[in-house]
């Protein structure tokens, strides 16, 4: 396999009451190498795992839906226990989707929820870290 990496940074600023109930999203859009074939799977990484049960993510590779934009996190997320050979999730079975110089799309939302709480580590503002690994060919 080859790897690419995406990362993305979620960020809502500082903290205050209105904040915390704000949903955040991001988009990703990027053209990806004409040397990648296929995509055959993924693995998603957070250095922060209060997300997961919050956060909700859609993804397409060159205008193909992988799975739709409500697909929660959790559903997708292999933690440090999984072994690393077993973390790949598979696009379409183990047939992959053809990639060359195409384009993938990543709609991510963090929503509110009030058992959940948005990561902190300074006490000021939220952030955390997702980086998917793409496994190609």
């Amino acid at each position: 396999y080859k790897f690419r990496t995406l990362e993305w940074e979620v960020n809502n600023g500082f903290v205050n009451p209105d904040a915390l109930k704000q949903t955040v999203t991001m988009n990703l859009n990027q053209t990806l190498d004409k040397d990648i074939l296929k995509i055959i799977g993924f693995e998603l990484f957070l250095n922060n795992n209060n997300p997961i049960g919050r956060a909700s993510m859609g993804m397409e590779i060159n205008g193909k839906q992988i799975f739709p934009d409500d697909m929660q996190l959790f559903a997708l997320y292999n933690n440090d226990f999984v072994a690393a050979k077993d973390r790949m999730i598979p696009i379409n079975g183990t047939e992959g989707i053809e990639a060359g110089n195409g384009r993938i799309v990543i709609r991510y939302k963090d929503e509110y929820n009030p058992f959940i709480p948005f990561p902190t580590p300074d006490g000021l503002h939220y952030q955390y870290k997702v980086k998917m690994t793409l496994f190609c060919k």
